[in-house]
């Protein structure tokens, strides 16, 4: 799986969580059996952020910026080990399902963006359609949907209640000319706990 970006339709991976224990085993552990199973690191599972595993998290991050633009997340260190445990199991779920599992909590559901489309041309003067699909495992109560542009100006809009299966459409305005990432991600409650999916981007240019 070394250098594969698979797993969501528009390639963009950010999964932020607040930065706590992760559940039954040391991030470090973490860190380095997800890269390992990616095919990045190929060392022993030490439990230390040594150079051998901060050189297998560059060559991630390399291959992830090249390949997914507006895709963003900070160099390995210990002190980011937490966080980049959480953002690796979200990107690829199915290849590290027991560690999303794991740092979100037993039973806790789960919600995967799938797609990310913008339907008609994008114009300063008035909104333009976008459509966000998704997949939910387990249960879930989706709370809002949300957006940003370049990582920048954040806009939630709040979802009906009974939503949990996608495709979703609203309608967004952008107000300068020019070109953007548009980033997506939905926010959801499950197991008592307040959740956000990991995110996708299209490219879109507003004139």
């Amino acid at each position: 799986m070394k250098k594969s970006a698979t797993g969501f339709a528009s390639g963009i991976f950010a999964f932020a969580v607040a930065s706590s224990g992760f559940a039954g085993t040391n991030d470090n552990v973490c860190v380095q059996s997800e890269l390992k199973a990616l095919g990045y690191y190929s060392g022993e599972i030490t439990g230390k952020i040594d150079k051998a595993t901060k050189v297998a998290g560059d060559e991630y991050i390399a291959y992830m910026t090249a390949n997914s633009p507006g895709w963003a997340q900070p160099r390995l260190t210990s002190a980011e080990a937490s966080l980049w445990c959480k953002q690796l199991a979200a990107a690829f779920p199915d290849k590290l399902s027991k560690y999303l599992a794991a740092s979100q909590g037993t039973g806790t559901g789960i919600v995967r963006l799938t797609g990310l489309t913008v339907k008609n041309p994008v114009s300063t003067k008035e909104p333009y359609t976008v459509v966000v699909d998704f997949k939910t495992e387990g249960t879930v109560s989706l709370t809002a949907a949300c957006f940003t542009w370049n990582g920048k100006s954040e806009v939630c809009l709040a979802l009906p209640a009974g939503i949990t299966k996608g495709p979703i459409k609203v309608g967004l305005t952008t107000g300068r000319a020019g070109s953007y990432d548009l980033n997506a991600y939905v926010k959801y409650e499950s197991a008592g706990k307040k959740l956000k999916s990991p995110e996708t981007s299209t490219p879109l240019i507003a004139e």
